[in-house]
C-alpha cells in the first residue's frame, strides 16, 4: 500500500471535515489580509489632511464614500477600529473552526487505521524473531495523524497566504509585486531539491534507530547468558556502535535539513528586503501612501515567511509519508498466522500438557502441566514478571509456545480461528492500555456501543464519578496512553472494557496492582459475582488474594 494510497484509505470517508476544514482556513487568511487593509487605511486616515481623497482608499471605500459621503475623520476612525475587532474575532473563529475540523479528520482515520492494525496484529504471530517488524507501530499511526491534523493544513494555509497576498499586492503596486514574484519560484527550488534527500535521510535514521533499540531488546532477553559468560563489553560495544550510526544518521538528516534552511531564510530576507526598499521609493516619491507602504510591508513578511513555512510543512509531511509507507507495508503483508475454519465453543476447558516457552537462547519456562476447567475461578502463581506476562500473551496466541501442546475443549488450540479464539477471552494486562478517544470508544473499543452493558461495566468498576465529573460525560476524549488520568482510573477503564465484553474467560494480568489490598479485594469480589459461572484466570507474583481461588496452579524455576 503506497503512501498517498494508505492517506486515501484511511481519510476518504471523513473527507467532509477536510473539505470544511480547507473552507475555514481560507477564510482565516481572507480575514487576516483584511486586517491589514484596515490597519492600511487607518494609517492613511490618520495621515490625510482630509481623510476622503480617492488617492489614499481602495476600491472599497471609495465606493462607500461616492454613495454615502465622507464621514468626519473621528466617525470613520471609529468604523475601523469596530471593523478591526470584528474581522479579528472572524479570524479567531475560522481558525478555530479549521482546527476542529482537522482535529476531528485526523482522530477518525486515526481510529479507522488503529482498528485495521489492531485487526492486523490478531493475525500476526508474535515470536521473538518478528518483533522488530511492529516496533514503531504506534509511533508511526501517530505520525500518520500528524500529517492530517498539523502537516497538510500548514500547506493549505501557508499556499493561501502567498498566493492571495501575491494577488493583492499586484492591485497595490504591480512593479514591486513582479519584483517579489521573482523570489518565490527561488525559495520553492531551493526546498524541492532536498525533498528527495530528506526523505531517504529520515528513513535511515528511522531505520537505525529501529536496529538500535532491537539490539537491546534483544539484550534484555539474554541479560543472563550476557552476565553468566562475562560478555558485558561485547554488549556495550555491540549496542554503543548501533546508537553511534543511529546518531550519525540524525546528525547527517538535521545537517542537510539546516543547511537548506540557511538558503530559504536567505531568500526569504532578501525578498522582505526588495519589497521594503521599492515600497518606500514609492512612498518617498508620492506614488503610494503610507499606509500603502505599511501593507507592502506587511504582506511582503505574510508571502515570504508562509513560502518558507510552506516548504517547513511539506519537509514534516514528507518525513511522516515514510511512516504512512511502513504502515502500508504492514497491512499489506501477508498473515503470519493461518485463518482456520474451526470455531472456538462458547464454554471451553484449558489444558496446558507439558507446554514450554523459550525466547532466543533463554528458556523461560518448561513443563507445564495444569487443567482450568470452565466455571472455575483460577490464581497462577509465578514468580517471574517476564514469564507472568508471556503465560498471559500464550492463553491469547499472541506468544507462541515452543513446546508441548495448549488445548482448547480438547482440541490443540492452533486449529482454532484466531478471532475466534481471542473473542473467547476478556484480557486485562499488568499496564492498561488507553487509545486517542472517548471513554466509551475505550471501554466499547470503538465498536457501536451497547448503552445497558456500558453503564453496567462503569458501575461495577466505580467509574460512575468519573464520567459524571465531565461535562461531556462518557464521550469525554482521553488522551493517548491515557496521560490526562491517574494510573489507578486507567486501570478501572481496562477492567470495565473487559467487564463489557463479557467473554467466556476473564483473564487478569496482576489487574489489580495499581490499587490497595482492600480496593483490589472488593473489586475481585464484584468480579467473581457477575463471573460466577464462568472462568476467571489470575496471574499475579504474590499470594495476597490466594483466599479468594479455589484453584491455585503454582510455577517456580523454569516450571
Amino acid at each position: 500500500m503506497k503512501q498517498n494510497k494508505i492517506f486515501k484509505t484511511f481519510t476518504a470517508p471523513h473527507k467532509k471535515f477536510k473539505i470544511w476544514g480547507v473552507v475555514f482556513v481560507v477564510l482565516s487568511v481572507v480575514m487576516m489580509l483584511l486586517l491589514a487593509q484596515i490597519t492600511q487605511l487607518f494609517i492613511d486616515t490618520v495621515y490625510s489632511s482630509s481623510g476622503t481623497t480617492n488617492a489614499n482608499f481602495g476600491i472599497i471605500w471609495t465606493y462607500f464614500i461616492s454613495h454615502f459621503g465622507a464621514p468626519e475623520i473621528g466617525t470613520l476612525v471609529l468604523i475601523l477600529s469596530i471593523a478591526f475587532v470584528l474581522v479579528a474575532m472572524l479570524k479567531s473563529a475560522c481558525t478555530f473552526g479549521a482546527n476542529q475540523c482537522f482535529f476531528t479528520h485526523a482522530s477518525r482515520a486515526r481510529s479507522a487505521l488503529r482498528k485495521s492494525c489492531f485487526k492486523k496484529l490478531s493475525f500476526t504471530d508474535f515470536a521473538p524473531a518478528p518483533q522488530k517488524t511492529f516496533f514503531n507501530l504506534t509511533s508511526d499511526i501517530t505520525d500518520f495523524a500528524e500529517a492530517i491534523y498539523s502537516h497538510k493544513p500548514k500547506m493549505i494555509e501557508n499556499a493561501a497566504r502567498v498566493i492571495l497576498a501575491m494577488i493583492l499586492c499586484f492591485f497595490i503596486q504591480a512593479q514591486i509585486a513582479l519584483a517579489m514574484f521573482v523570489f518565490l519560484p527561488a525559495i520553492l527550488i531551493v526546498g524541492f531539491a532536498l525533498k528527495k534527500k530528506l526523505v531517504s535521510l529520515f528513513s535511515e535514521a528511522r531505520s537505525r534507530k529501529s536496529d538500535m533499540f532491537g539490539k537491546s531488546e534483544e539484550m534484555i532477553k539474554n541479560i543472563r547468558e550476557i552476565k553468566i559468560f562475562g560478555s558485558e563489553n561485547w554488549a556495550t560495544k555491540k549496542y554503543g556502535a548501533l546508537n553511534q550510526s543511529h546518531t550519525n544518521a540524525v546528525i547527517k538528516s538535521q545537517s542537510a535539513i539546516n543547511h537548506r534552511k540557511i538558503w530559504l531564510n536567505l531568500l526569504r530576507v532578501g525578498g522582505i528586503a526588495t519589497a521594503v526598499g521599492l515600497g518606500a521609493y514609492a512612498c518617498f516619491n508620492e506614488l503610494i501612501t503610507v499606509g500603502y507602504f505599511v501593507l507592502i510591508m506587511a504582506y511582503a513578511i505574510i508571502i515570504f515567511d508562509a513560502a518558507v513555512n510552506f516548504m517547513y510543512a511539506l519537509y514534516d509531511h514528507r518525513a511522516a509519508s515514510v511512516s504512512a509507507r511502513r504502515l502500508g507495508q504492514f497491512l499489506d503483508a501477508p498473515s503470519s498466522i493461518k485463518i482456520n475454519a474451526a470455531t472456538l465453543a462458547p464454554k471451553f476447558d484449558i489444558e496446558f500438557q507439558n507446554v514450554g516457552l523459550n525466547m532466543g537462547k533463554q528458556r523461560v519456562f518448561g513443563g507445564l502441566n495444569f487443567t482450568i476447567p470452565y466455571g472455575t475461578h483460577t490464581m497462577i502463581l509465578i514468580e517471574n514478571d517476564q514469564a507472568k506476562q508471556a503465560l498471559a500473551k500464550m492463553f491469547l496466541r499472541l506468544v507462541p509456545n515452543t513446546s508441548g501442546t495448549i488445548l482448547y475443549h480438547q482440541n490443540p488450540c492452533q486449529i482454532y480461528d484466531i478471532s475466534s479464539l481471542r473473542k473467547g477471552f476478556s484480557y486485562v494486562a499488568q499496564e492498561p492500555a488507553i487509545f486517542e478517544g472517548t471513554i466509551l470508544d475505550n471501554i466499547t473499543m470503538f465498536e457501536k456501543p451497547n448503552m445497558k452493558k456500558f453503564a453496567h461495566a462503569i458501575e461495577l468498576c466505580d467509574l460512575q464519578n468519573l464520567v459524571e465529573s465531565f461535562g461531556d460525560k462518557e464521550n469525554h476524549f482521553l488522551a493517548e496512553s491515557g496521560k490526562n488520568l491517574p494510573a489507578q482510573l486507567r486501570q478501572r477503564i481496562a477492567l470495565a472494557r473487559a467487564v463489557y465484553r463479557g467473554a467466556p474467560v476473564l483473564l487478569l494480568d496482576n489487574a489489580f496492582n495499581k490499587f490497595s489490598a482492600r480496593e483490589g479485594k472488593a473489586l475481585l469480589k464484584k468480579l467473581k459475582e457477575i463471573y460466577a459461572h464462568k472462568t476467571i484466570i489470575f496471574l499475579a507474583e504474590d499470594d495476597s488474594l490466594k483466599a479468594m481461588f479455589e484453584h491455585i496452579v503454582e510455577i517456580g524455576g523454569d516450571k
